[in-house]
């Protein structure tokens, strides 16, 4: 409908939940609009020009008649005009730029912007998304990717349509020759980048009726070319390097041996119990960190004070019940795992360890509520976060150098599918692979189910390192000859600058 806009009709008047359906006596006469449907009311003073009235706000719009055809444009919301003269000002310009272009002038706008987005701009636009997505990426995640950003800053204020094939191609061969896995992941996050904008320009063309201002993603000229090393290249790689390589059940009992020796020496209970433990339950390095002992968060029926007091938002470990819970992730999906009995064993032992070493100190809350605190009081995070350097010379005592946390995991997942003989949706529910499955919730044939398989896999690892077996064995079960306890090697001083240390870091 019509009537001459002014200020009082556009703010007091118009509503989303009443809509006008005439005029009597110079006054709009409203009808209810239950849905909320948005609908436009025009001006008789400027033709084509109205306002929009939807849910949350209200928007000047103009249209035009051209070649037959009717093009829309947005003016601005009515809260950014002072005086409704200016919105009618701006609609006149407006309106002149379609019939002279036949189009709408805010979507040429937008093209020409798209079409001079630089990569600085693309993933910057990218990194914003994966922070603000419904299941934001993680903390190492957003790692990744600003590693990448860094290592391209070269072409940060390049124009993505200006980047030309060769020049990306030989950029890509220049840094692959020193740091191959590195550079293919810097472009592949290049390239998923401006994948992102190209996509979202495509829906905006359409959707405005245009050509998009960006067609092509020049990044993607390095899958044309096979610059990406296959699947089968990778394995190859790793078998050769020794990456990649779970350890088979001698060598789990040689380096077990060697982690329960050092566990007794210079403090290194909690990290030998954060590799021991990663290995029995098949975790990835950063989801047990900050596990922390449920009697101390909120119990159920009880507001939590803060997050870090709410068992939904925090990683935690529950002796009472037998189980823990991972919080967050590498797929976003919580991950609760039933504890097997000689995993609750040493969370005992450590428990009460903890008890005794903070019980007449100050702040023993605090140091108390982590199963893997940090050594240091001025660790930021409070926990256990890097066990790198300690992992490194627990692998060259048991003679196995070039051992990764990751490898940790895969042992734990050929020994649940070779030694255990679990079936492949059993290992895969147990380390918590991406599927449909939701991990957290069981029904109580499942849980016993997942419980039985953790216990049977947890019972293979440590029976091959029988010192262990017997220290942690269940009651009743039967203790096995073992050898000798392993005697640690001498340390050896490191040469140059030690490493730096991440918060909560021993060796």
């Amino acid at each position: 409908m019509k009537i001459e806009l002014n200020r009082r009709i556009i703010l007091d008047q118009l509503r989303i939940d009443e809509k006008p359906v005439g005029i009597v006596d110079g006054k709009m006469v409203f009808e209810p609009n239950p849905q909320k449907a948005p609908y436009i009311v025009f001006d008789t003073k400027l033709v084509g020009f109205g306002v929009k009235v939807s849910a949350g706000r209200k928007t000047f719009v103009i249209q035009k008649k051209v070649a037959g055809r009717v093009v829309k444009a947005k003016v601005g919301d009515v809260s950014d005009f002072a005086k409704l003269e200016d919105a009618r000002t701006k609609a006149t310009e407006l309106s002149l730029s379609i019939r002279q272009t036949g189009s709408n002038p805010n979507a040429e706008r937008r093209r020409l912007i798209a079409s001079e987005i630089t990569l600085g701009d693309a993933m910057a636009r990218y990194l914003t998304y994966l922070k603000n997505r419904k299941n934001p990426a993680t903390e190492n995640t957003i790692k990744g990717f600003e590693r990448s950003e860094r290592k391209l800053s070269f072409w940060k204020g390049r124009r993505v349509k200006s980047l030309a094939s060769d020049e990306i191609k030989e950029k890509f061969d220049e840094l692959a020759a020193t740091a191959r896995t590195a550079t293919e992941q810097t472009f592949r996050w290049a390239s998923v980048s401006v994948e992102h904008v190209l996509s979202l320009e495509a829906v905006n063309a359409q959707s405005e009726g245009r050509q998009p201002g960006l067609l092509a993603n020049p990044f993607k000229t390095l899958v044309h070319l096979g610059c990406y090393r296959t699947r089968a290249e990778l394995e190859t790689e790793w078998e050769k390097n020794r990456m990649r390589k779970p350890m088979d059940l001698a060598e789990v009992g040689r380096f077990l041996e060697a982690v329960w020796a050092k566990r007794f020496v210079n403090d290194n209970d909690t990290g030998c119990d954060f590799i021991l433990l990663m290995l029995l339950w098949g975790c990835r390095k950063s989801e047990h960190a900050g596990l922390v002992w449920r009697e101390i968060l909120a119990p159920e029926g009880r507001e939590p004070k803060s997050p870090q007091d709410d068992p939904f938002k925090v990683s935690w470990l529950d002796l009472s019940e037998g189980a823990l819970r991972f919080h967050k992730t590498k797929n976003q999906r919580p991950h609760k795992l039933p504890l097997g009995p000689c995993a609750q064993k040493l969370l005992q032992m450590r428990q009460q360890a903890q008890s005794e070493r903070w019980a007449n100190k100050e702040g023993f809350v605090k140091k108390r509520r982590f199963v893997f605190p940090a050594q240091s009081d001025a660790s930021k995070a409070g926990h256990y976060v890097n066990s790198n350097d300690l992992l490194e010379r627990l692998a060259e005592e048991a003679g196995l150098p070039g051992i990764t946390q990751h490898d940790i995991r895969r042992t734990f997942g050929q020994i649940a599918l070779n030694h255990a003989g679990l079936q492949p949706h059993l290992v895969k529910r147990l380390l918590n692979h991406a599927s449909g499955d939701v991990t957290d919730r069981y029904t109580q044939a499942e849980w016993g189910m997942v419980k039985d398989a953790i216990t049977k896999v947890e019972e293979i690892i440590l029976k091959a390192a029988p010192n262990v077996w017997n220290a942690l064995r269940p009651d009743g079960a039967e203790e096995l000859p073992a050898p000798e306890p392993h005697q640690l090697k001498p340390t050896k001083p490191r040469p140059g600058r030690p490493r730096k240390q991440l918060d909560g870091g021993d060796v």
